[in-house]
This record gives C-alpha cells, structure tokens and sequence, in this order.
C-alpha cells in the first residue's frame, strides 16, 4: 500500500496493490515460486476465461462497499472473517521484521488493529 499525499500535506488517498492470477495457464503457474502452496489462477481453477476489466470492478466494487464499515468501525469488524480465512492459522513461521530480523513463532490470526498475534 501506499499513501497519496496533497500538497498541503493532507492524505488524498492510499493505493492498495493485491495479487490475483486470474487467466494465468497451468504450464505458467509452474513457473511462480510459492513459499507455502502452489499458484493458482481462477482461469487454472474452473477452464473459463475472465473479462480481467470485469473482475477488477467487481473487486473495487466490493472493496468499496465496505469502506464504511471500516471507517465506522476500524479492522476490529474484519477481524472474525480474516482469522477464518486465514490459511497459516497455527502454523509455524518466520516473519522478517525491517529486514534485519526475523521472528519465529505459531501464526495465531491478527488483532482488532490487524497486528500478527
């Protein structure tokens, strides 16, 4: 993510980038290196191919539609449904902080503010 700041030193905005294969072929996910599960593409999944356009008004839509939520209530009302998804929950791993250490521990979901439990 990244702040957009104005002149007057106001946030005007914040671009969040994610990552979403969506007609990636099979003989292509091959290729991208994954620390914990193979990649995937919703192309490779189902044998359809996506309008790309389509899929990512959908996404700014839906995203859009919980700003709100958000502003209202912060993270906090995310929390439940991020934990449940979450598929590291319990496992091991190693977090590199700064890029000068890394810690490692049980992965146990992440707060009401989003911070790594």
């Amino acid at each position: 993510a990244r702040a957009v700041p104005s002149p007057g030193g106001r946030l005007d905005g914040v671009i969040i980038g994610i990552g979403c294969n969506i007609n990636t072929p099979r003989d292509d996910l091959a290729n991208i290196a994954r620390p914990v599960w193979p990649a995937t593409s919703l192309h490779a999944e189902t044998g359809e191919v996506y309008d790309v356009d389509t899929i990512r008004r959908r996404v700014v839509a839906n995203f859009a539609g919980e700003l709100p939520m958000f502003f209202d209530l912060g993270f906090a009302a995310f929390r439940r449904q991020v934990n449940e998804l979450e598929v590291l929950m319990g496992a091991r791993v190693r977090f590199r902080v700064h890029d000068t250490e890394e810690v490692d521990g049980v992965f146990d979901g992440v707060d009401d503010l989003g911070h790594i439990l």
